[in-house]
């Protein structure tokens, strides 16, 4: 007998399967906390690492806000100030797939 889980929404819609691909929050970096550009956790290898950048002041255009480049490797994030002499002040908001 076949097992498995799928997800139905109330008109009776699969939404989601056990071949879907669920993200799950870690947690927030605040850039400016870390003056190294890199931050590691363990967790990171749970899985593959998703990572979303967004400013923290309703002060900034979002042309200008959070202008860094953010890359994952294995358990280390890393990020890059693409305009140097820019504010560098971002949240980094990370899981896993």
């Amino acid at each position: 007998m076949p097992a498995g889980l799928r997800i139905y929404d109330a008109q009776g819609n699969v939404i989601g399967d056990y071949t879907s691909s669920y993200g799950r929050f870690i947690g927030m970096i605040d850039t400016a906390a870390y003056p190294g550009n890199s931050f590691t956790d363990a967790r990171l290898a749970s899985g593959r690492p998703w990572l979303i950048k967004m400013f923290k002041h309703n002060d900034v255009s979002p042309t200008t806000a959070c202008p860094i480049n953010i890359a994952a490797s294995g358990t280390t994030i890393s990020w890059q100030i693409s305009n140097p002499g820019s504010r560098k002040d971002c949240w980094l908001i990370y899981g896993v797939y």
